[in-house]
C-alpha cells in the first residue's frame, strides 16, 4: 500500500547489533537477521543502525573488541550491502544512570561516530555506509552537549552524513524525553533554523529527513509545522 502511494525510500531501523564481550549469542543474531531479511524481502534501500553497543573503555581503534564489533556489523549487514542500500550509522545519546567515563555506550561524540563510519566503510566501501545523524540524540546528550552542540555536529559530521532524524526534545519532571512533535522553527531545544540555514548552504549532505516522531498526532502536527 505505501509503495502504491508513491513511496520510493524505505529505510530500515534496525535494533542493536548483539554483540557480547563474552560470545556470540547466536539466538540474537539469528533474530537480527531475521529482522533485517524482512526488509529486503520489502525492497528496502537504506538501513539504519546504532552506533556499537559496547562500553567506549573497551573501543579503541584497532583493539580486539573494535575488530571484533566491526566483523560482526559486516557479516550481518552483507546481504543489504550486496543489494545496493545504503547502510546509515546512527550517532547515540548519554542516558541517565550513566556516567561519563569508559563504561558509558560508544558512540556519544562526532569523533567516535566518524571512525566508526570510516572503520565500516574500508571494509564495505565509501559509498555503501554513511553517517546518519539524528538531531535530538545530538542535543539529549548532557554533559557533552555544551561542547558538542547542534552547530558542531553539523559541521563535523553533515558532510558524511547520509539521512537525519528529527524530532524535537522536551524537559520533564524525569527528565529530556526525545521524538516529541515539531511546533514552529525555534525550540524548545532543537532549533530547525540552524538545520536548515546548515542545508542551504551545504554544510549538511542533502539526503533523506525522517520525522521521528513516537505520537501519530504529532507526526501530522510536525509534517504541517516542516
Amino acid at each position: 500500500h505505501w509503495r502504491a502511494g508513491g513511496g520510493a525510500y524505505l529505510s530500515w531501523h534496525m535494533p542493536d547489533v548483539p554483540w557480547h564481550e563474552e560470545g556470540e549469542d547466536t539466538a540474537a543474531v539469528a533474530a537480527w537477521q531475521e529482522l533485517l531479511n524482512l526488509g529486503l524481502r520489502c525492497d528496502l534501500q537504506a538501513v539504519t543502525v546504532h552506533v556499537p553497543r559496547v562500553p567506549v573503555g573497551v573501543m579503541p581503534p584497532g583493539s580486539a573488541a573494535w575488530r571484533s564489533v566491526a566483523e560482526l556489523y559486516c557479516r550481518l549487514l552483507a546481504p543489504a550491502a550486496a543489494r545496493g542500500a545504503r547502510l546509515c550509522i546512527e550517532n547515540m545519546h548519554m542516558h541517565a544512570p550513566e556516567a561519563p567515563d569508559a563504561t558509558r555506550r560508544y558512540g556519544y561524540l562526532p569523533g567516535e561516530c566518524l571512525a566508526w563510519v570510516a572503520e565500516l566503510r574500508s571494509r564495505l566501501g565509501r559509498e555503501t555506509v554513511a553517517a546518519l545523524l539524528d538531531l535530538g540524540h545530538a542535543r539529549n546528550n548532557s554533559p557533552f552537549a555544551g561542547a558538542f552542540t547542534l552547530g558542531a555536529w553539523y559541521a563535523l559530521i553533515g558532510r558524511e552524513a547520509g539521512g537525519y532524524h528529527v524530532h524535537q526534545v522536551v524537559t520533564t519532571e524525569a527528565g529530556m524525553a526525545n521524538h516529541q512533535a515539531l511546533t514552529g522553527l525555534h525550540g524548545p531545544l532543537i532549533s530547525l533554523s540552524s538545520f536548515l540555514w546548515a542545508w542551504h548552504v551545504g554544510q549538511l549532505n542533502h539526503g533523506p529527513v525522517f520525522l521521528e516522531i513516537t505520537d501519530p498526532e504529532g507526526q501530522m502536527r510536525s509534517l504541517r509545522a516542516v
